[in-house]
């Protein structure tokens, strides 16, 4: 899978998560303007009352031209009219649910527009009588009372100048005179000429408002806004539920990349496309991927190497062990003559140290190479130990036709070593140069201080090593056999030189091809210890 085609996206969880916060503010400002605006709406029909002002402005033309019927009663908004003619008779009534047949003092009763004479009501106290009612007329910005009658508690005019005495008012004319009718409509007249000259007479009735009632229903109505909690949860519920969506479309193919590993079909996130987090997590995803797969592949491999190594072991314990039966088998037998029995011990026991030398050299690789491995190490001068350590081996070297070239610095260099251990190295790759090459072959050791750590050159002039097993000669049971001709070896040694080195913090390699006359050349980097110079 290839990380550079997975699309990068601009968009991140931030931005995505703002944009729904965007959209549910919205939301949520659209729905109170609706509310503000259908309330604004309702409160202002309620307050606004018809009137008959408001009537013949709309209306005029129609109910001048005597075209009555072009008057919506939709548009009336609960508005009555009846139309009179010169004889106070009904011509046109818009509803026969109000009053359409009125008697001279009932007109009389009712308020004009514009209103140039009105009427007023008072209640009196007990006595001569029980109403006042006064009308008056506007001059020069002051009410002045023309006319006035008493009205006693049945309606009879008990004095006053407005009706005759004892005239008794119906209920429906003190009703007009209070401008009201049947406690449902308010009620005025209107005197008026139509387009052909003839006078007419307008009785506009106008539904009467309650103020406790529209009280009331303003108490209701702010109880909608109770609503909102209920509205604004749910609100907020349908956009969690799409954040949620989204979020999952995100998370969808990721899940299913995971859980195919198990399978070994991981979904392709080659096209994956979200969130510049999410499409980050997808390349690590796709990087964790190639991993595992190179770790599946080194752990193929290991599980190779650790078939042949246990078939090298057996290999290597076999024929030994089976020259050792043999030959004790014909000397139990009495095959092999008196004389050449004690020749055949020597090459048992010869086999046996082999067997031996084996053994050893395997637990000590397997012991390196235990996660619990540790070393003792101390302050040592590496330059002085080389002297100490070839001074020794000078004597085998020289018995063997080797020869020995070193080029050492007189200033001490100081590391950390395992001397035990660090031993081992340099037994194993001398051991090495004196197995496999003849003798007169010269060993070369070299030390010098390169940044901040030791360099210890260690090689010879022999026959060399061929190229097509430097990548492998620190792999174990790569033994001489397999690399510079026969010469015996059970093929541990370099791999414990690799382990001992790493376990001391440095490292070592083969140079495939040596300079200044070497054949076979390894060098080897030690920490140098602190405070060294």
């Amino acid at each position: 899978m290839d990380r550079k085609k997975i699309k990068r996206q601009r968009t991140t969880l931030s931005v995505i998560f703002l944009k729904w916060l965007c959209l549910f503010s919205i939301t949520v400002l659209l729905i109170f303007i609706g509310i503000y605006w259908a309330l604004t709406v309702w409160l202002t029909q309620l307050l606004q009352k018809p009137s008959l002002a408001g009537f013949l402005d709309s209306y005029r033309q129609p109910l001048f031209a005597q075209e009555y019927t072009r008057i919506s009663r939709h548009d009336l908004q609960g508005c009555e009219f009846v139309v009179l003619d010169e004889d106070d008779s009904p011509l046109y009534a818009s509803s026969p649910a109000v009053k359409v047949n009125f008697s001279p003092i009932e007109l009389q009763c009712i308020q004009e527009y514009p209103a140039r004479r009105h009427y007023s009501v008072s209640l009196m106290q007990k006595g001569k009588g029980s109403y006042l009612i006064t009308e008056s007329f506007r001059s020069n910005g002051v009410d002045m009372i023309d006319k006035y009658c008493v009205l006693d508690e049945n309606f009879r005019v008990v004095s006053g100048t407005l009706f005759p005495k004892d005239t008794v008012l119906s209920k429906t004319e003190f009703q007009f005179i209070n401008g009201e009718y049947n406690q449902k409509y308010n009620v005025v007249k209107y005197a008026y000429e139509d387009d052909s000259g003839e006078k007419r007479t307008l009785v506009f009735y106008s539904p009467r408002r309650s103020l406790q009632r529209d009280e009331i229903s303003v108490e209701r109505w702010n109880q909608i806004w109770y609503l909102l909690i209920p509205l604004f949860l749910l609100v907020l519920a349908i956009f969690g539920f799409l954040i949620s969506r989204e979020i999952k479309r995100y998370l969808q193919p990721l899940n299913a990349a995971l859980l195919g590993i198990p399978s070994g079909q991981p979904a392709d996130l080659q096209n994956y496309r979200g969130p510049r987090e999410f499409v980050e997590i997808a390349r690590n995803f796709d990087r964790v991927t190639e991993q595992l797969e190179e770790s599946e592949r080194q752990k193929k491999e290991l599980d190779s190497q650790r078939r042949q190594m246990l078939m090298d072991i057996s290999h290597d314990l076999k024929t030994p062990i089976t020259v050792i039966q043999g030959y004790a088998k014909a000397i139990c037998d009495e095959i092999i003559p008196h004389e050449s029995v004690p020749h055949y011990a020597e090459l048992i026991y010869h086999k046996a140290t082999a067997v031996s030398e084996l053994t050893a050299a395997f637990l000590e690789y397997s012991t390196i190479t235990h996660p619990g491995f540790g070393l003792e190490t101390a302050r040592c001068d590496l330059c002085e130990y080389l002297k100490e350590y070839f001074g020794e081996k000078y004597e085998e070297l020289e018995e063997k036709g080797f020869s020995l070239t070193a080029e050492l610095p007189d200033e001490p260099i100081f590391c950390e070593l395992d001397i035990p251990k660090f031993r081992r190295i340099l037994e194993n790759i001398v051991n090495n140069s004196m197995r496999y090459n003849p003798h007169g072959t010269e060993i070369f050791c070299g030390l010098q201080v390169q940044e901040q750590f030791a360099l210890l050159t260690l090689g010879d002039k022999g026959i060399g090593i061929p190229p097509e097993i430097c990548d492998t000669l620190f792999d174990a049971f790569v033994t001489g056999d397999r690399s510079r001709g026969p010469g015996g070896g059970h093929g541990l040694g370099m791999a414990i030189v690799k382990n001992l080195t790493e376990a001391h913090g440095g490292t070592v390699e083969l140079v495939c091809k040596p300079e200044n006359g070497l054949k076979a050349e390894f060098r080897l980097l030690f920490p140098l210890a602190s405070g060294s110079p």
